[in-house]
């Protein structure tokens, strides 16, 4: 097979060194992608490449073949678009520092990326110490964006992210995972089951990552701005003030995109993060329909945002207030609150029946309003 402009774009990804700015600047420097690879040695140490990326480089030369290279990928379910492709996300190439090539798998035939995650794209992300309040808004504000048509982004994180990827799946929608590590990683592992819905559901997951390469923590940066560069506005549910959904947030500003952030309780840590981005100027959202107003879409579905109920007694507003910042107990909410355990009991199926609140296993969580 003769080799075109995408295959020598492949075959600089596989070279350690050589990462997505490398490679830009050589195809500059040459003219195209054909040209840099082939280059001769004695040129090729002229244009600052690092002694150790140009020994990699002209090693790679002589040992990949890349026949071999796209069996062995298409074995393993791995595609890839490239941005001299035509299927390269459009919204994605226009954001200052667009990735080279996408790495990807998903469960469709369906190879168009633009048509794989459609019109409507926004990303979800926030803390991975998710407290109750946190989950409750994720799941009711992505369940009416996928109501509404919108496949939901994120980085497969715990917290936030999974909560994010999860419902959407549940909800019957798409669903797209930007790793920080090759698409044929899991991380983290515990989310191994998360991963496989979310391409048995006709999601994806991708990475600008080389197949086979582990989690660098110095990636994930890099990462956030394919979530937001892949969406219309990215919204942040509940984070910490050093939260790295916040980098997102500023990335999507940096890309023209909206953001969009959740008020939370002022006595907890993880909304810091959130209070300050709408102090920044972020858009407020207490339900779909504050998102679907700023991005122009008219609402195909009456969701309803959080609402935290009232309690009728003090007491009751006591348990709320106190699971309003995180899950908890029974024996917790009774030394919390200060109120004897018989008449504990009695105020929580009250609250219970009334829809208050929710028993999920050992703890107690606020519940969405009817």
């Amino acid at each position: 097979m003769k080799p075109s402009e995408r295959y020598y774009l492949l075959m600089f990804s596989t070279v350690m060194g050589i990462g997505n700015a490398r490679v830009k600047l050589l195809k500059d420097y040459f003219g195209s992608f054909q040209k840099a690879w082939e280059a001769p040695e004695e040129i090729l140490s002229q244009t600052g490449l690092p002694k150790s990326a140009l020994n990699e480089l002209l090693g790679q030369r002589k040992k990949l073949i890349i026949d071999n290279y796209l069996s062995d990928l298409e074995k393993r379910g791995i595609k890839f678009s490239t941005i001299v492709d035509k299927d390269y996300p459009e919204r994605l190439k226009n954001i200052s520092d667009p990735p080279v090539i996408l790495f990807y798998k998903t469960s469709l035939c369906q190879v168009d990326l633009n048509r794989l995650w459609g019109r409507k794209v926004i990303g979800v992300v926030g803390t991975r110490k998710i407290t109750g309040y946190g989950e409750e808004v994720t799941q009711s504000l992505v369940k009416s964006l996928v109501a509404n048509g919108f496949t939901v982004v994120s980085g497969m994180a715990i917290g936030v992210d999974t909560i994010a990827h999860q419902t959407t799946i549940n909800s019957g929608g798409k669903t797209v995972a930007v790793l920080g590590a090759g698409v044929d990683i899991i991380y983290p592992p515990r989310n191994t089951g998360l991963y496989r819905q979310i391409l048995d559901s006709g999601g994806a997951v991708v990475s600008e990552i080389p197949p086979g390469k582990l989690v660098n923590r110095g990636i994930f940066p890099a990462r956030n701005r394919i979530i937001s560069g892949l969406s219309e506005g990215v919204l942040v549910t509940e984070g910490a003030i050093d939260s790295g959904s916040l980098i997102t947030a500023g990335l999507a500003l940096e890309q023209g995109r909206e953001v969009f952030a959740v008020p939370g309780p002022i006595n907890s840590p993880m909304a810091e993060g959130t209070n300050y981005l709408l102090k920044q100027g972020a858009k407020l959202v207490t339900g779909v329909d504050d998102i679907l107003a700023e991005l122009g879409y008219q609402s195909t579905f009456s969701g309803q945002g959080y609402k935290v109920p009232v309690g009728d007694s003090p007491e009751e507003q006591k348990v709320i207030d106190l699971l309003n910042f995180e899950p908890l107990g029974f024996d917790e909410i009774a030394r919390k609150a200060e109120i004897p355990v018989g008449r504990l009991g009695t105020i929580l199926s009250k609250m219970e029946i009334a829809k208050m609140i929710k028993s999920d296993g050992p703890v107690f969580r606020l519940r969405n309003s009817p």
